[in-house]
């Protein structure tokens, strides 16, 4: 059996790699800001309509209709881990 050449893909795959994590880095840096803000203002840290929001947007910027659940389930768990990120700050572990 020929063994297929996956170089090429997978340093194009370990490049978006590099540059989802600091995308995330920096999200999550921008999220610990909004959860001191929201810590200062004593708001909640779940905002529903925001989320609604933030899903609603992204839909609209899926190129690939025929994977749309694969997207939700990554942004659901972007969005609960930020939830996360700033509960953990009201604990002072983030």
């Amino acid at each position: 059996m020929l063994k297929t050449n996956l170089k090429k893909e997978r340093r194009q795959i370990n490049i978006i790699n590099f540059f989802l994590i600091k995308l995330l880095h920096r999200r999550l840096l921008i999220v610990k800001k909004i959860g001191l803000k929201k810590q200062k203002t004593g708001q909640e840290i779940f905002d529903k309509n925001r989320e609604k929001e933030i899903k609603n947007h992204l839909l609209k910027e899926i190129p690939d209709q025929e994977n749309i659940e694969y997207y939700q389930e990554i942004f659901d768990i972007i969005l609960k881990s930020s939830r996360e990120v700033q509960k953990n700050l009201k604990k002072g572990r983030a």
